[in-house]
């Protein structure tokens, strides 16, 4: 969301320039600073002041704000340079009127318009839609169960090959002997040169070398730290297992998860400011989007393969008719002619339910293309198509036939 708003902001730094700047003093907004009005460089009679040049930076440059020291200065120097070059550019096309040419003042007005489309979000929008610190201090009291930890703990185990040798081995540890050394020494597991460590274990998370096993799992959370398991049968002999360091179920300090959820609060009323923004203001400005035309255009460029391909994929059915319709028109003799004949009459009567206008197209196909194969379902689709037989295995053999007749072509 962010991303468009730099970019904006870039591309106003060098819509600034590109105008010539008439007024010198507009470059960047006053600071505060009165040291941030020092000048740097002068071009012609426009001036560049340090927060002109802290301005490009912030805007154009933002992974420099981190530089410090020397680094900086050399930087901050170089930019300074690059900002004299674009001055001079840009008084040379002020002498020569190329500031006037028809070419550039479009690019210009496109830019104008970018800069100020994304402004406008910004004010009417973005900037509205930063939560309060009580919702976001509601949204964690209401969502507790997002911020919740498991209880989890550390394991390891040791797996021999029989009951009677899982048995002594935890005879062994209860005995004193170290858990780690003695799985070093006899477990069976590749674990072993670890002492058996079978990493972290909670809910919902697979057991290293188990995979999905919630009833070890819930064995291990329960188990007092240190405490040796009785023989448990595994796939690939027998275990005895160790449990220690738990760490009982929490929920996440609000401090440690503010930031996040103040993001979720403001991504999702910014998403839906923007939305209500939208729908009003295209509701108040009567805009109409007229597809049939962009559909002429569209098939003016295109191929009859790609004409039948961007209409099968088309959602909305009469934006498909005219694609289908494009085809006929610009490539009357393709092979796939008779199908989109077809489609249209069969988008009308399976989609929209315009008999009468579905009528009229199988009937101009079968007139057109006697021999072509959809020729029978056409007459199938006059016969029944006002029958209500949208389940009919008839029409789903016609739909399969169609789209295997896409395919080949």
């Amino acid at each position: 969301m962010r991303t468009m708003l730099w970019t904006a902001a870039s591309a106003a730094v060098l819509f600034a320039v590109a105008c010539g700047n008439p007024n010198p003093q507009a470059e960047s907004p006053p600071s505060g600073d009165p040291a941030d009005d020092t000048v740097l460089a002068t071009v012609g009679d426009q001036e560049i002041r340090v927060r002109d040049l802290l301005h490009k930076i912030e805007v154009q440059i933002p992974a420099m704000a981190e530089a410090r020291g020397v680094q900086d200065i050399r930087q901050k120097r170089q930019v300074l340079s690059q900002m004299v070059d674009q001055y001079l550019w840009v008084l040379l096309a002020e002498q020569n009127g190329w500031d006037n040419d028809p070419e550039f003042l479009a690019v210009l007005e496109l830019s104008r318009k970018y800069i100020l489309a994304n402004h406008s979000a910004e004010k009417a929008v973005y900037s509205e839609a930063q939560p309060t610190g009580e919702q976001i201090a509601t949204y964690y009291r209401e969502n507790a169960d997002q911020f919740r930890l498991p209880a989890t703990c550390k394991a390891s185990h040791i797996v021999v090959a029989t009951e009677q040798e899982a048995r002594e081995v935890q005879r062994l540890i209860r005995g004193g002997a170290d858990f780690g050394e003695v799985a070093k020494a006899r477990s069976l597991d590749r674990t072993a040169r670890s002492g058996g460590l079978l990493g972290t274990v909670a809910e919902n998370l697979d057991l290293k070398g188990y995979g999905s096993r919630p009833d070890l799992t819930q064995m291990l959370l329960s188990m007092p730290d240190g405490v040796v398991s009785d023989p448990v049968l595994v796939p690939d002999g027998w275990a005895v297992f160790t449990a220690y360091e738990h760490e009982p179920q929490r929920v996440r300090p609000f401090e440690e998860v503010q930031a996040s959820i103040q993001d979720i609060l403001y991504k999702k009323k910014a998403n839906e400011l923007f939305a209500e923004t939208l729908a009003r203001l295209r509701k108040d400005a009567h805009v109409q989007m007229y597809d049939a035309a962009f559909a002429d255009y569209a098939v003016a460029h295109l191929t009859d393969v790609e004409i039948q391909a961007l209409a099968t994929a088309e959602s909305e059915p009469n934006t498909k008719i005219a694609y289908f319709k494009g085809l006929l028109r610009e490539h009357p003799t393709s092979p796939i002619a008779p199908q989109a004949q077809f489609m249209i009459g069969f988008v009308r009567a399976d989609e929209l339910e315009d008999f009468g206008g579905a009528k009229t197209a199988f009937e101009e196909m079968i007139q057109k293309y006697p021999d072509d194969e959809l020729v029978d379902s056409a007459r199938w689709m006059l016969a029944n198509m006002e029958k209500g037989v949208g389940d009919d295995p008839q029409l789903e053999q016609i739909r399969l036939l169609s789209k295997e007749k896409r395919k080949s072509r």
